[in-house]
């Protein structure tokens, strides 16, 4: 193909990408509407409509109402959202979480398998090719009808490459998952860091993408991470470690963090390091109220027991998870003086209660002083969701961004 054709080619895919994108945020409409809303012409929309519609890509769906002007009717158009399939995958502790979903995000079926630190990339490999087996079985979905996988996993990754360089201990360094993947599913796989892909469903799911701001996602469970979003796409930076705000130093010298650095967010702020403190001062005298809710057991110690016994006043239990919200309270303070971000999401399991959202409110306003932050934080309208949909956005971004191609 000449220099001419490679352009006309590349001038095709971007506006079939513009028809797409604004049907997918804004719901089914008419060609003419969509050629006034992206500025194309009424010959380049039916050309590209008609190829889609021929692709079965795009369908139509009636007339439009309360068309006043006398001639043919308008017709309304929309994604045809059934096309086909995507699968997504979620490689973190303590599950890998395999999705099966529609290009609309909305999830048809989930999969999930423990797994534990050190598991290896072979056997992730093994159980990501048997889980999807498992849940187009039971779906009676053929692999001609998947349209493409889409990975987050935890840690640095290389997403042009697909290339796993560090899951802090999942599996080994520098693998790729996105070869690795392909050579035994047989589809066509993308790879990103966990937390972004999470960021990713936020902003695919909300419908409200055309606005564009700059936002930080913000994870808090197991781990703390963050994902920074400007014009409403992922910054990865240059090495594809930006938003990696659970392991910025806090504590020099402090506790080794499993990225292999010391005195990490991460070591004081995440469930594992607020749970591994509290089981070192547990008893019946020295955190009773965790005591009588895990009945003296342990192993009974959790996060909803923590939280339980949080927001019970336990006093020792209080002043661990204190001292975790505040350091991560200036965290997130530093970061909002380098991004300046419109919005704040918070997403994840520390979230979920009013009570954590409040104590950091009152961090920023007693100890932090910082106001303006109160009205930008916001919890994920997807809070428990997002591990299912997020990797799934990555093909559904792609196939809509791309025109319909991945």
């Amino acid at each position: 193909m000449d220099t001419k054709g490679r352009n006309m080619e590349s001038i095709k895919i971007i506006n079939r990408g513009e028809i797409l994108k604004t049907l997918y945020n804004s719901g089914q409409m008419s060609r003419k509407r969509i050629a006034e809303l992206i500025g194309l012409t009424s010959a380049a929309i039916t050309v590209n409509v008609k190829e889609m519609i021929e692709e079965g890509l795009i369908i139509e769906l009636g007339e439009v109402e309360d068309t006043k002007r006398a001639g043919r009717k308008e017709i309304n158009i929309d994604i045809n959202y059934n096309y086909k399939y995507v699968i997504g995958i979620c490689i973190e502790q303590p599950d890998i979480i395999i999705t099966l979903g529609k290009l609309n995000l909305n999830v048809v079926d989930v999969y999930k398998v423990p797994i534990k630190k050190g598991v290896g990339y072979k056997k992730i490999v093994k159980i990501i090719k048997d889980g999807v087996d498992i849940i187009l079985n039971r779906n009676s979905i053929d692999k001609d009808y998947i349209l493409g996988v889409g990975v987050g996993i935890i840690g640095e990754v290389d997403s042009a490459l697909g290339v796993s360089k560090n899951s802090f201990g999942i599996i080994e360094k520098n693998i790729s998952i996105k070869e690795e993947l392909e050579k035994s599913l047989n589809m066509k796989v993308y790879v990103d860091n966990n937390v972004r892909t999470l960021a990713l469903g936020e902003i695919l799911s909300s419908k409200d993408n055309t606005n564009k701001e700059s936002l930080l996602f913000i994870k808090y469970g197991f781990g703390v991470g963050s994902a920074i979003i400007i014009d409403n796409k992922i910054y990865s930076g240059y090495n594809s470690r930006a938003g990696e705000i659970g392991h910025t130093i806090v504590y020099p010298n402090g506790l080794e963090c499993r990225c292999g650095k010391y005195g990490c967010l991460e070591t004081i702020s995440s469930m594992w390091a607020v749970g591994d403190k509290i089981q070192k001062i547990y008893s019946k005298d020295t955190t009773p109220i965790l005591y009588d809710i895990t009945y003296g057991d342990i192993k009974n110690i959790n996060k909803d027991t923590v939280l339980m016994a949080y927001e019970l006043k336990d006093n020792r239990v209080t002043e661990i998870v204190d001292e975790a919200l505040y350091y991560f309270s200036v965290s997130l303070e530093n970061y909002i003086s380098l991004l300046d971000p419109s919005r704040i999401i918070l997403y994840g399991s520390m979230f979920e209660k009013d009570l954590i959202i409040d104590k950091i409110k009152n961090i920023f306003i007693d100890k932090i002083k910082d106001y303006s932050v109160i009205e930008k934080l916001q919890r994920s309208q997807n809070n428990g969701h997002l591990e299912e949909i997020g990797p799934i956005s990555i093909i559904v971004n792609r196939f809509i961004s791309n025109g319909g191609y991945l």
